[in-house]
Parts: C-alpha cells; sequence; structure tokens
C-alpha cells in the first residue's frame, strides 16, 4: 500500500507542476478567448482514438507493460514539446494545453488501474482514501514548489524534474506488479470471474457501457467534467481580468492549487474514512454536488472573484478527496480484465465529452448575456443540482451491482434446486428420479408452471387472455412431452407420488380429470388409495366430492395409508358425524390411521382434544401428525400454545414445538408470537422461530421494520462474541494441534471438546444473524450473502460491503467486525469493548459456567477440573445442583478431583 501511496504522491506532484504550467503558459501566451472553451472540445475529440488504442493494447499486453508505455510516451513527449517552448512557437501553447489535459487524467488512472487489482470494493473504503492522501499531499508539494520557481526563467529545471519523477514513477510500477499481494489479488479475480460465468468476465466482451451500472458512473463522470469545466473557465475568466503580471498568474494559481491540495489532504485525513465508514458511498458522491449548488447559489445572489475562486476552491478541495475516493471505489466490483477499457473509456472519453459541453455551454452562455457576472453561476447551479440527482441515482445502482454479483456467484455455486427447470430435458430428468419424495418435488413444482412468472422455458408464451387460472393445457402448443410419463406414475407404488401426478394431470386438465376423481368417488367400492392422498391433500371443498354416508361404510374396510387419507377427508370435511369415529382411531394401533387421525380432529377445534393432541407430541411416532393438528385449531390455539411456552411444569421437548406449529397457522398473530419466541431463552426454540420466519418470508413480506429485529441481532452477536472471547482463552498448543490435526495432546481432551463448540457456536451464530438479516432486507439478500461468505474471491467482500450499506446505526456497528474483521484478536478486543465481556482467563472461564448450553457448561467444568482450578471449587459445587442432569454429574466428578488436589 506504501508504494502505492508513493506512486500517487509522485504523479500528482507532477500534475500539479504540469496544470501550473498549463494554464500560466497558455494565459500570458495567448489569453483567455473564445479559443480556450474550443480547447477542451478538441480534447474531447482527441480522446476518441486515445481509448480505441489503449482498448487494442489492453487485450495484447499486461497492465505492466500499458503503464510503462504511456509513462515512456509521456517523457518523450514532454522533452519534445519543451523544446517547440523554448522557441516561443505560437501554435505549440495550444499543443501542449492540450497534452497536458491528457497527462493530468491519464497519469494518476494508471494508478488507480493497479489499485484495482490490488483491493477490494471494502478494503477500497479503508484504503483509498490513504491512497488519495498521497496523491494530495503530492498535488500541494507540486504546487508549492511551481509557486517557489515561479519565476519563468527556472521553468527550465521544473520540466526537467518532472522527468526525472517520471522515470522514477516506472520504478515504482515494476516493483508493484511484482508484489506478492498483486500476484494474489490477480489469481483471486481470476477465481472469481470463472466462478460467475460470463456476465463477470471483462464488460468489453459485451460493449463497455452494456450494463445499467456502468451507463450510471459514465453519467456521473460525465456532468462532473461539465460542472468542472464551467468553473475553471468562470474562473479563468476573472482571474485574466483581474490579473496582469505573467509572475502574479503563475503565483496565484500555483499558490491557490497547493492551498486546495492542502485542504483536501486535511479533509481526506479526518473527514473521508470517517465519512465512508459511517454513511457510505451514497452520503460520499453528494457532498460535492450539494457544496457546489450551495457556491453557485452564493455567486448568482452576489457576483465577483472572491465567489468565483470560492467555488473553485470548492471543487479543488473536494473533488480530489471525498469525492475522489467515493468514485474510484464505484470502479471496483467492474475491476479485472476490462479494468484498463472501462477507466479509460471513462476518465477519457466521458469525462472529457462533459469538459467538452460545459466549454460549449460556457461559450453560448457568454455569446447570450455578453459580459453579466450572474449568468455562468446560474448554469453551474442548474448543473449541479442535475449532478446531485445523478450521484444519488448512481449509489443506488452501486448497491444493485453488489447485489447482483453476491447473486450471481452464490447461485452458481449451491446446487440446482428442482424448480428450477431450464429445459424439457431436465425436466423429464427429474421425473425419472427413484426417490420418492424428490420426485413428489418434482412433480409439485411442475405444476405450479400454471403461474405466468414461473413456466419452464420449454413452454411456448401465450397472452394473457389465454391463460387459465387452473387449465395448464392452454399453456402447450401441443401434448407436454412429461405427460405420458406423469400419467405412468398415477400408478406409482407410493401412493403419495401417484397422488402428485394426479395432480399435475389435474391442474393440465381438470374438467376431465376431477370428472373421473367425481365418479371413483360415487362407488360403493372404497376407491383406489391415490384418489384418496390426492383429495386428502390436494382436493378443494372435499364435502362436495364425498358422500358422508359411504364414507362412515369404508371406515370399516380401511388401514394403513387408506385409512390415514380417508380420515384427513373427514377432518377436511369438517362435518360433526365424523368426529366420534376419529376420535376412536385416536386410539388405533394403526400407526398411519392414528397419525391421520390427530391431524384430522384439530379441524374441529374441539377444546376435549386439545390436551390429548398436546399428549402426542412427546412420541416421535406422532409427533408431526401432532403439529399439524394442532396448527389446524387455527388462530384460536395461538393463546395457548404461548401458555404452554410460558407454562414452567410443560416439557421442554414439547415446547420447542411450539414455534413449528405456529409456523403452519398462517395468520398476523401467529407471526407476532413467532417475533416474540424470537428471544426466548430455550435456543432451540428461538432458532425454530427464526426459521420458520424464514420460511414465511419466502412467500410474503413481513411487517415489521428493521429496529424491531435489532434486540435479536444483538442477542446472536453477543453469542458470537462471547464464544469468540471464550476460544481466546484457549492453549495455543490445543488451538495449533487442531488446524494440524495432529495426534491429541496430554490432558487436553476438555480443552478440544471446549474448542469445537465455540466454533461451532460462533458457525450457529452467524447463520442466526444472516436469517435475521433475511427477514428485513431485500428478499433473498440475506441468505445468498451467507452463500457469498463462504467465497474466498472479493465476492465475499462485494457481500460485507452489501450488507455494510444496509444496515444502520447500532446493528452495523455490532454485526460488520463479524463478518468483516478477519483478526481474532481484533474481534475479541471489539467484544470485549460493545458487550463488556470479561479479559482474565479465569472470569472469561466463570462467565461461561453460565451459558444457556449445557454441552458448553458441562465442557467448561471439566476444563476447569483438567486445569486443576481449585480456586473455582464453590463454582462446580453451584453447578452440581443444574438442572441438567449431564452438567451435574460433570460436576460432581470434577468437584471429587478438586477436592482430593485442594485436600
Amino acid at each position: 500500500m506504501l508504494m502505492v501511496a508513493g506512486y500517487f504522491f509522485l504523479a500528482m506532484s507532477c500534475v500539479s507542476v504540469i496544470k501550473s504550467l498549463q494554464y500560466t503558459l497558455f494565459l500570458e501566451n495567448v489569453g483567455f478567448s473564445w479559443q480556450l472553451p474550443l480547447l477542451y472540445m478538441i480534447s474531447a475529440a482527441l480522446s476518441v482514438p486515445v481509448v480505441l488504442l489503449y482498448r487494442v493494447l489492453a487485450r495484447r499486453l499486461s497492465h505492466l507493460a500499458l503503464s510503462s508505455g504511456t509513462l515512456f510516451f509521456f517523457i518523450l513527449t514532454l522533452a519534445g514539446a519543451w523544446r517547440l517552448l523554448l522557441e516561443r512557437s505560437y501554435w505549440v501553447n495550444f499543443v501542449f494545453f492540450l497534452w497536458a489535459g491528457l497527462f493530468a487524467l491519464l497519469l494518476p488512472t494508471l494508478g488507480w488501474v493497479v489499485s484495482y487489482d490490488l483491493f477490494t470494493a471494502r478494503e477500497g473504503k479503508r484504503v483509498f482514501g490513504l491512497l488519495g492522501m498521497g496523491g494530495i499531499l503530492g498535488g500541494a508539494a507540486g504546487a508549492y514548489w511551481t509557486f517557489i520557481w515561479s519565476n519563468p526563467s527556472y521553468t527550465n529545471h521544473l520540466v526537467e524534474q518532472v522527468l526525472a519523477i517520471l522515470l522514477l514513477l516506472q520504478i515504482v510500477l515494476v516493483v508493484i506488479h511484482r508484489s506478492r499481494r498483486h500476484r494474489a489479488r490477480s489469481g483471486s479475480r481470476a477465481e472469481a470471474n470463472v466462478g460467475v460465468g460470463d456476465e463477470a468476465q471483462s464488460p468489453s466482451s459485451k460493449g463497455l457501457l452494456a450494463s445499467p451500472y456502468l451507463r450510471s458512473i459514465a453519467a456521473l463522470v460525465f456532468i462532473s467534467g461539465l460542472v468542472t469545466t464551467m468553473i475553471d473557465l468562470h474562473y479563468l475568466w476573472f482571474l485574466r481580468r483581474d490579473l496582469v503580471s505573467s509572475q502574479d498568474l503563475r503565483q496565484f494559481i500555483s499558490g491557490l492549487l497547493g492551498s486546495m491540495f492542502l485542504v483536501s489532504g486535511f479533509f481526506q485525513l479526518l473527514a473521508t474514512g470517517r465519512l465512508l465508514n459511517r454513511f457510505g458511498i451514497p452520503v460520499a458522491l453528494m457532498v460535492l454536488p450539494v457544496g457546489l449548488v450551495s457556491g453557485s447559489a452564493l455567486a448568482v445572489i452576489a457576483p465577483g472573484f472572491s465567489r468565483a475562486v470560492a467555488l473553485k476552491a470548492i471543487d479543488g478541495c473536494l473533488r480530489p478527496s471525498l469525492h475522489r475516493t467515493a468514485v474510484e471505489v464505484l470502479y471496483v466490483p467492474v475491476a479485472g480484465q476490462g479494468a484498463v477499457s472501462v477507466k479509460s473509456l471513462v476518465d477519457l472519453v466521458i469525462f472529457r465529452l462533459g469538459d467538452a459541453s460545459g466549454a460549449l455551454v460556457f461559450l453560448i452562455g457568454r455569446a447570450l448575456v455578453g459580459g453579466s457576472t450572474r449568468a455562468i453561476p446560474v448554469l453551474i447551479l442548474f448543473a449541479a443540482l442535475v449532478w446531485a440527482f445523478l450521484a444519488w441515482r448512481t449509489a443506488g445502482a452501486y448497491v444493485e451491482d453488489l447485489r447482483s454479483s453476491v447473486h450471481q456467484a452464490a447461485r452458481s455455486r449451491r446446487r440446482l434446486h428442482l424448480h428450477d427447470f431450464r429445459s424439457s430435458d431436465l425436466v423429464m430428468e427429474q421425473l425419472r428420479e427413484t426417490d420418492g419424495w424428490r420426485l413428489r418435488v418434482a412433480l409439485d413444482q411442475l405444476a405450479t408452471f400454471s403461474e405466468p412468472g414461473r413456466r419452464s422455458p420449454a413452454v411456448r408464451p401465450v397472452g394473457a387472455e389465454e391463460m387459465l387460472e387452473s387449465h395448464i393445457s392452454g399453456l402447450y402448443s401441443a401434448l407436454p412431452p412429461w405427460f405420458p410419463m406423469v400419467s405412468n406414475l398415477v400408478s406409482h407404488p407410493d401412493p403419495e407420488t401417484g397422488a402428485a401426478a394426479f395432480h399435475l394431470l389435474v391442474r393440465y386438465d381438470p374438467k376431465s380429470y376431477l370428472r373421473k376423481l367425481k365418479k371413483e368417488f360415487q362407488k360403493d367400492e372404497l376407491p383406489d388409495t391415490v384418489y384418496l392422498v390426492y383429495l386428502a391433500a390436494y382436493g378443494d371443498q372435499p364435502e362436495r366430492m364425498v358422500d358422508a354416508d359411504r364414507v362412515l361404510k369404508w371406515r370399516r374396510e380401511v388401514r394403513g395409508i387408506q385409512g390415514a387419507a380417508l380420515a384427513r377427508i373427514m377432518g377436511r370435511t369438517g362435518d360433526p358425524a365424523y368426529l366420534p369415529v376419529l376420535s376412536d382411531w385416536l386410539h388405533s394401533p394403526d400407526a398411519e390411521l392414528q397419525k391421520g387421525a390427530v391431524e384430522a380432529i384439530g379441524h374441529f377445534g374441539d377444546d376435549r382434544f386439545w390436551d390429548t393432541l398436546v399428549s402426542f407430541l412427546h412420541s416421535g411416532r406422532t409427533r408431526q401428525a401432532a403439529r399439524i393438528g394442532l396448527a389446524n385449531y387455527g388462530a384460536g390455539a395461538i393463546d395457548r400454545l404461548m401458555a404452554l411456552l410460558r407454562n414452567p411444569d410443560v416439557d421442554l421437548a414439547v415446547k420447542r414445538e411450539v414455534p413449528l406449529i405456529m409456523g403452519q397457522i398462517r395468520t398476523s398473530a401467529a407471526r407476532a408470537a413467532l417475533m416474540v419466541a424470537l428471544f426466548w431463552p430455550d435456543p432451540v426454540i428461538s432458532f425454530r422461530a427464526l426459521k420458520v420466519l424464514n420460511k414465511t418470508r419466502a412467500y410474503r413480506d413481513l411487517s415489521y421494520v428493521e429496529a424491531s429485529f435489532v434486540p435479536v441481532l444483538m442477542q446472536w452477536a453477543r453469542q458470537y462474541y462471547q464464544a469468540r472471547n471464550l476460544e481466546s482463552v484457549v492453549p495455543a498448543e490445543v488451538e495449533k494441534k487442531s488446524r494440524t490435526s495432529a495426534g491429541p495432546l496430554e490432558n487436553t481432551r476438555a480443552w478440544r471438546l471446549l474448542l469445537k463448540l465455540v466454533r461451532e457456536r460462533q458457525s450457529w451464530s452467524v447463520e442466526k444473524i444472516f436469517r435475521t438479516l433475511d427477514l428485513f432486507l431485500p428478499r433473498g439478500e440475506g441468505y445468498l450473502s451467507y452463500l457469498a461468505m463462504d467465497d474466498r474471491t472479493l465476492i465475499r467482500d462485494n457481500a460485507i460491503e452489501l450488507i455494510d450499506l444496509r444496515l444502520k446505526g447500532e446493528a452495523r456497528q455490532v454485526l460488520i467486525p463479524i463478518f468483516g474483521e478477519r483478526d481474532r484478536k481484533e474481534q475479541v478486543r471489539v467484544g470485549r469493548r460493545l458487550f463488556g465481556l470479561p479479559a482474565e482467563k479465569e472470569a472469561v472461564i466463570r462467565d461461561a459456567l453460565f451459558d444457556a448450553d449445557p454441552l458448553v457448561r458441562s465442557a467448561i467444568i471439566a476444563v476447569i477440573g483438567e486445569e486443576g482450578l481449585t480456586g473455582m471449587l464453590e463454582d462446580v459445587k453451584k453447578a452440581s445442583q443444574d438442572p441438567n442432569k449431564m452438567v451435574r454429574e460433570t460436576a460432581g466428578l470434577v468437584l471429587r478431583t478438586l477436592s482430593q488436589e485442594a485436600g
């Protein structure tokens, strides 16, 4: 990083000298006339062939070769141009002005392109400010050096010094490109590009400005060039009018330039990093245009030389510091093989087009209003307002580009879900599954293609007027390729699979297949199991399909899955005539029949059966059915379920079922109760409530703001930092052995168990944090960012940056170090500072004795015995009275050991 900062210091010192010479030589030898704005327009026209050349060279040369070639070009042309200037050729003033503009723009660009290869977006927010600081200090040094050597006779020496510095810059670039970090980052970017496919490759493959994000950057750079040029010309017009002496001109220009760089340096040092880290890119991009709006408004009210200088000062102080840093961070997500092409296009062509447009507007404005000193500030005011709007739009595009890169990478690294049917071949492949569960999921998902937004690409598009809500045959121009296979699956040995296949056929042609179903249920004989299962699981209004007398007759013939399906049909009809039958089946020895009755009887909402259904939660055989049965009580069950949670006499295993039951009650009251369960002391209850809310968020938005989730986020974050703090007291040799998988050390079994537990706790806490984030961030953003956290390329940093931009206040302060800080010791320090965690080893161990997890409590008691910490004898005695049997037994063993050592 120091080498890159050194490059910017040297480069900007050269730029500062050349810019001072650029303006003073032109004003001295030519003066301020219509030719000056015209030069800005010519400069824009010349930038096009330069960019085309850069694009060709960027494909054939490495970044080092291209940078070296550019530096040697500047060395040779500067030496030649200066010889011509010494001969006092009039036309050379115009050529030197154009060359200086290219030099001032390209020389820093070379350094930024190198920076994109070295740093990620998150690192850029921290590091680019320091790199910019190097450039600012270099600019100040160059400007004040020019001020000291302001006598025209010393100009030769200034040019010679610039040539020497350019040679030194070449050496710096070689050292940077050969650094270890540069090689590692280049490999990381290559890996990321391979992982996400064509979309992540160089933007030049599909047009440099193909993406909306790049177009937003281009628009921002264009308007900034337009406004800056108008400010420059307005300032130079006043300057030439009020200052006549050549030496006064040179001293004022170089002195103001140096002062602006100094102020910019202080701002960069004291404010840029804080603003970027606290408010992010959106605010950083808005500061300069808002400042220019204020300055131009003042210039409109009270025009004059001092206001023109003030406008120039605002632009000159904020542009090299905060604004430059923020804009350079915008480029990081698109860096890689196309960095040179993108950067050269935007900084040379787009910015120069802005220059040309600003010069044209200035010329037209001066021509229309003559000598009015208010006209140009008015134009600057309107342009700055447009700039502020584009800055706001670009900040939003930056967030969306980060989101897109994270989503593409996360999706490319996870297994394809069954519902992601991309071709008819893939549909057929899924239907050949032998696993019953996977086959049922494939059939169910294929049935959802009646929804216009989720139909298969293999299906021909049809107009909305042809779409039938429950009739998917209208989506196909011919018999679908899966139809014969699905028809055969109706007779599958597994009735549930057959029912799912029949459901798909009903969705395809409801009229024919529902007529067939009705005929089956009008017979006196018991229908086939497939039809019973279909009506129980998928059928609408089963009471219209079945006759109560026939059902009561069939009840004597059914058993197993048939009986369970018939029981569910009884429950869904809600006919009280079935209640005595279901009540008898609750105690049936037939397991399937009993489970069907448990599910069905909840539909009646009868208080007499509540306790019976709760009792079924104790058995693993009937637990799933009891969840469904209790959920079938509907909204009236919520208060009773919460009472189960609060009752200290209820078995913990039953309490842990409550969130899963409430998750099947799709009402706002159930979601509110789950929000309460998030804060339950038992980690299993809170985690299950969280998972249920995640599933709810998958199909509907939750009406809770971020502030509602901050307390639970603090709870998960505290658990993470406590685990990290506990890990910090694990002996180094134990941790080293765990990383190398070497043989166990003597008397370290307790430590190794504790280390394993705290690392699992950390991983689990991070998962819970991301699950909670997914409840209020844009849908899917938390989940896909969590997937991207396993990525070792720059995608991980993009995910962290995305979360950083989304979070606010306390949540951001607490969570970002968990994701972005890779130094474990620093994380421990952050946790101790934020949550007041203990630092001494014995205090950390004593604090862990009160952990909610009995495994952790048992492991920490074993560590006390292994370490022989007799000073904690009283704490172990208290633990021997713990409600958990495992903790009590561990404490008893350790208590005997410590008592012997103490005796």
